[in-house]
């Protein structure tokens, strides 16, 4: 029981790391195309 609540909060861990990637992601690409005007 213990082991499986491990696994599943290191699978939510990389859920919100991958999630948080994303939206940096998507920050960036929104401030580039500010840069650019290409809105």
């Amino acid at each position: 029981m213990v082991e499986k609540f491990h696994k599943e909060l290191e699978n939510l861990k990389k859920e919100v790391i991958e999630m948080g990637n994303l939206a940096k992601e998507m920050l960036f690409n929104a401030v580039e195309a500010l840069k650019n005007r290409d809105v």
